[in-house]
């Protein structure tokens, strides 16, 4: 996890950034038909989707305690 916080601080977004970047560069990777691409590409969107939902989970929850 260090290295996606090292990301989030250089670049300075936020961690729904950092998801929509890796689904965008799983999606990038999959019109390359190599199949080790092809493997890392799917493992990067659904690694931005989990990330995705963690963000948007975590936000409903700190919105409903307020």
């Amino acid at each position: 996890m260090g290295i996606v916080s090292d990301i989030e601080r250089t670049l300075q977004i936020p961690r729904l950034g950092t998801a929509l970047l890796a689904i965008l560069f799983g999606a990038l990777l999959l019109m390359i038909p190599w199949l080790l691409n092809y493997l890392l590409a799917v493992g990067l969107i659904i690694w931005g989707i989990a990330e995705a939902v963690k963000v948007s989970k975590t936000s409903r929850s700190s919105t409903s305690t307020k």
